[in-house]
């Protein structure tokens, strides 16, 4: 007989302070084996393996799970949507033009010649203009970057109750004019990074892009380990995250994101810049879909216009793989810039800033590990390769060697720089251009990477006591004081220690200070139930601890509890007073 699948709580009550330990125990499958306890016996019977293995870093590799929960169902969207109206470059115009497929007019509406009638009203810096009708074949204005479009099909004309609409959404990389040509041949350079996408993760959510990867002359770097929360893509380093190198070097520059509802940053100083407008009426899961393939399609349009031309681009692109069926597109979208020569003419770098940080993947034992492995591949062209064979060797000798994304910055410079300084200074204190061979022995501190995110090291659980329960306070006061310190708690509720999920002890290594000891803590917190990861050091000389704020990263999803303030950080640890749910 089998029983139902549950999970068992254990709550231990702390007497001083009515403190809730929390202990997850297993899933329980037929009341006798569980799902975690054949998790840890398929890893005890496996040979560990490192990405990097070296007397300062033994990087875990992470492990890709075959047993796991059953995430949420997602929600079904069609796989593929045929548009109504397409963009298509007019080479003797030199000019984009709109092109109503009336097959699918016919397919959306049922009737073998239906009536099309369509309007555009002009995307300017984020506001819809005043609408304008056209007629099939018709030219785009140069000056055009975006549009909203909408479309009326019915079967005639007096009957207008009885049409369909349709809206869509097109942007049009227009073609600078006029361009200094640079002295030599440089390359091209695209990043397209996807939100919270471990190396992982990226083979179990994308096996064909994982496939495609695989070959290629792909380098992976296989020691990539984050800096922190989006710490690669938060505006401050975005703004200086070599656009303007690129631009002074004369390269064309163009910029995109597919979450217009986010707002990372507003719009850089860039040639071709694509913020896609929200599109409320569709559902969540088209909604996501539609922003992914609009920027993939605005990423086409920019190899389209520029690859084969002598003025080379800098694309930065950035999506969220959790549109549905997100494999297939992107897989689509890669071979098509293959056929565009986007691989014979660029470097191209696919890479994320993190793993992902919540959700039924941090459930698991190597959730630190899925959080702080984002992924990194890098491909040069041909002619490339051969003008510059030094960086191919050092690309292939650094895929298991600790990285960081302060390296690729650094290897992105390198670029910027190629024509004006062929020999780039080697490294900064913290970083190094990838295309130069990475130490060794490098280490994390070696790295600029902190320990709160540093994958080299190896922890071991202990036991909850009252030690653990004081360095647990000390965290949610470090976190209230930062909160008061930037005046927000007239805004934002003061948290609370609520429970403490776990606690783990670093082993010493060679790096680590005299008499040093870090701690890693997973705590609850209210209001609303938050949940925290904290990296907390204790002197057990002068019997101090310490951490700082940017050693506390936030485990449960970040809502819209943080609406009523705009400071980036202290949003992940804000609870406004009017969006308490539990208290």
């Amino acid at each position: 007989m089998e029983y139902l699948v549950c999970r068992l709580l254990v709550l231990v009550f702390a007497a001083s302070s009515g403190l809730v330990y929390k202990s997850y125990d297993a899933l329980l499958i037929g009341g006798n084996l569980s799902i975690q306890k054949l998790i840890d016996q398929n890893i005890e019977n496996e040979v560990e393996k490192f990405d990097v293995n070296t007397e300062n870093c033994k990087m875990p590799q992470l492990r890709v799970m075959s047993l796991r929960q059953r995430p949420r169902a997602p929600e079904i969207c069609t796989a593929k949507h045929p548009r109504l109206i397409v963009s298509k470059w007019n080479p003797q115009r030199q000019q984009y033009q709109l092109k109503i497929q009336q097959e699918v007019a016919a397919q959306m509406s049922g009737e073998e010649k239906p009536i099309v009638e369509c309007s555009y009203r002009v995307i300017d810096h984020g506001r819809l203009r005043q609408p304008a009708m056209f007629r099939d074949e018709h030219l785009v204005p140069k000056h055009v970057q975006g549009m909203r479009l909408q479309c009326a099909l019915r079967s005639n004309r007096s009957y207008a109750m009885h049409a369909r609409h349709v809206s869509e959404d097109l942007s049009f990389v227009q073609p600078k004019e006029e361009l200094p040509r640079l002295s030599n041949r440089q390359p091209s350079v695209l990043l397209l990074g996807i939100d919270s996408m471990s190396r992982g993760n990226l083979r179990l959510v994308l096996p064909n892009v994982s496939h495609f990867l695989a070959g290629r002359q792909w380098h992976e770097m296989r020691g990539f380990n984050t800096v922190g929360d989006n710490k690669l893509m938060d505006c401050p380093d975005r703004l200086s995250f070599v656009l303007q190198d690129f631009k002074l070097s004369g390269y064309v520059t163009a910029m995109s994101e597919d979450r217009p509802e986010k707002g990372m940053c507003q719009r850089h100083s860039v040639d071709h810049y694509l913020r896609p407008l929200a599109m409320p009426k569709l559902r969540r899961c088209l909604r996501k879909r539609r922003g992914m393939e609009q920027t993939l399609d605005y990423c086409a349009q920019l190899i389209e216009r520029y690859v084969r031309g002598s003025q080379p681009f800098f694309g930065f692109f950035w999506i969220h793989a959790e549109a549905s069926q997100p494999d297939e597109l992107l897989f689509d979208y890669l071979n098509r810039f293959e056929v565009l020569g986007l691989y014979e003419e660029a470097i191209v770098v696919l890479f994320s800033d993190n793993g992902m940080r919540f959700g039924n993947l941090i459930k698991f034992r190597d959730d630190q590990l899925e959080e702080r492995q984002p992924m990194l591949f890098v491909t040069l062209p041909k002619w490339f390769r051969q003008r510059n064979p030094g960086f191919s060797r050092a690309l292939q000798l650094n895929r298991h060697r600790l990285s960081s994304p302060y390296d690729l910055k650094m290897t992105l410079k390198h670029v910027a720089s190629l024509h004006v300084y062929p020999e780039f200074p080697r490294s900064c204190s913290r970083c190094q251009s990838l295309f130069y061979a990475l130490p060794k022995n490098r280490s994390c501190y070696d790295a600029g990477i902190r320990p709160h995110w540093c994958t080299c090291e190896a922890y071991r659980t202990l036991p909850l006591s009252d030690n653990i329960q004081t360095m647990s306070h000390f965290v949610i006061q470090r976190i209230n004081q930062y909160l008061s310190d930037l005046s927000l708690l007239n805004r934002c509720s003061k948290l609370r220690l609520s429970g403490i999920r776990g606690a783990q002890r670093k082993e010493r290594s060679p790096q680590d200070e005299p008499n040093m000891i870090f701690y890693r803590l997973q705590l609850e917190a209210l209001p609303n139930k938050l949940v925290f990861e904290a990296t907390v050091s204790f002197n057990e000389l002068t019997q101090l601890m310490d951490t700082d704020i940017w050693e506390i990263s936030r485990k449960s999803s970040i809502d819209l509890a943080a609406s009523c303030i705009g400071h980036q950080k202290a949003s992940v640890f804000c609870v406004c007073h009017n969006r308490i749910t539990y208290n």
